[in-house]
């Protein structure tokens, strides 16, 4: 059932499990062949999903595990995982006031904290589109990019609904 004909519309994997998809296409700068989702749909609401986790599959062998959930602490990580180390980032979709920006790179048995300026995400989109409105400079992401999101997020919730792995 895709979330976007119930009454409700939304779900964790249209509300928030957008963010950790969108990341990995623009980090592999490719896109998934297949999704394997497992949602918990609620009868209270209308059959929207309230949590959702779940594997993307991009070619080379690379895969997203992620997690997402309307019904669960907030939680905002990002983390890579590689052959030679990792980058954790605690705030990886929004960054309030009080929160800082930095990020962690483990490699060779080595962490360390790479610091990053607090930017009010929010401004900066809005002056981006507005910069790109009034034409100073091109859309930093084209229309496309939301489409090929939201065309993986409806196989997810195919994936989530039908119970199976769907190829995309």
């Amino acid at each position: 059932m895709c979330a976007l004909s119930d009454p409700w519309a939304g779900g964790s994997l249209y509300d928030v499990g957008c963010y950790p998809i969108s990341a990995a296409r623009y980090i592999l700068e490719r896109e998934p062949e297949a999704a394997t989702v497992h949602a918990i749909f609620s009868p209270e609401h209308d059959q929207v999903d309230m949590m959702a986790s779940g594997m993307l599959e991009f070619p080379g062998g690379v895969a997203l595990t992620f997690d997402c959930g309307m019904w669960a602490a907030f939680r905002n990580t990002l983390e890579i995982v590689g052959t030679e180390g990792i980058i954790e980032v605690p705030s990886a979709y929004l960054s309030g006031a009080d929160s800082t920006a930095n990020f962690f790179v483990q490699a060779k048995g080595v962490r360390r904290e790479e610091e990053t300026a607090h930017v009010n995400q929010y401004s900066l989109q809005v002056d981006d589109f507005a910069y790109s409105i009034w034409g100073k400079q091109p859309l930093r992401f084209q229309p496309e990019d939301a489409a090929n999101n939201m065309r993986v997020i409806d196989a997810c919730l195919k994936s989530a609904t039908e119970r199976k792995r769907i190829l995309i």
